[in-house]
């Protein structure tokens, strides 16, 4: 379909209107956020271009909310403008229907939304990573140190723990994996505690160093120390690891699929995560 000088005309009013009340939403945003923070960043001695830098990383997760908002507020505005200036009466007696004059905004919405995908699933998430990492090592907020002191379910049954997990070397060190009865979930049948945990990517397992094993009996407990174990039925990976210890919102949209993967084979509910 050939666009016409009507369509191109109502497109144009429809973007103008769009930016302008993505820009008016941001900058109050940006301005409640900053006066709620401002004591912050005079204590925390924050540099001028630090702060300019965090508001401009946190400026497209703002547009990201307020893009829907802002679509409604421009097809409302341009049709009620067209409407008090006679231009839709016009349009009308042109012959021109109703669908057919709400078709660019129709058409135009259907393309925002196929960019809304990618800017909030990519863009979005890497403008997140950089302002929390703003707030960690200037406000001194969100603080957590990644790969340390990492606690998750793996299965419905099984609780693992481990102070550091060293990226480099796919190495866990100082390990606990706590099997639980799946009759009853309070009682411990099997822990097994390590120095090392150690992923061999050749075989896919894991394989625990230095350490004992400890098997829970009614009556009794066994315990077996060993220098080396396998243990094959863990369903996590090391870049699960790292995963773990991040926020949902400083993931894109792979990130978070394989999020929802590792989550499945742990036999956990996804939606959980959040």
């Amino acid at each position: 379909m050939k666009i016409k000088i009507l369509d191109r005309y109502l497109i144009k009013q429809f973007l103008q209107t769009i930016l302008f009340g993505l820009f008016a939403f941001t900058l109050i945003f940006v301005v409640i956020d900053a006066m709620e923070n401002l004591d912050d960043f005079i204590d925390q001695s924050v540099p001028t271009l630090k702060i300019l830098h965090y508001y401009f990383v946190f400026s497209p997760e703002i547009i990201r909310l307020m893009t829907p908002v802002a679509v409604l507020f421009a097809a409302l505005f341009t049709a009620g403008k067209a409407a008090n200036l006679s231009e839709l009466t016009a349009i009308k007696a042109s012959g021109v229907s109703l669908f057919r004059f709400m078709l660019p905004f129709i058409v135009t919405t259907f393309f925002i939304s196929l960019f809304s995908i990618y800017f909030g699933g990519y863009l979005v998430p890497m403008a997140n990573k950089t302002k929390i990492n703003i707030e960690q090592v200037y406000l001194k907020k969100n603080l957590s140190f990644a790969e340390s002191n990492i606690y998750f379910q793996d299965n419905k049954t099984r609780i693992v723990s481990i102070s550091y997990f060293d990226t480099e070397r796919n190495r866990a060190n100082r390990v606990s994996i706590q099997d639980f009865s799946s009759e009853d979930l309070t009682r411990m049948v099997r822990r097994i505690d390590a120095v090392f945990l150690q992923y061999d990517s050749t075989k896919k397992i894991w394989i625990a160093d230095n350490g004992v094993e400890r098997v829970f009996y009614p009556d009794k407990q066994e315990a077996k120390y060993f220098t080396q174990l396998e243990i094959n039925n863990l369903n996590f990976l090391p870049d699960d690891l790292t995963t773990k210890q991040r926020k949902t919102s400083e993931m894109n949209l792979a990130e978070l699929r394989e999020l929802i993967n590792s989550q499945l084979r742990a036999g956990n509910d996804p939606t959980l995560h959040r």
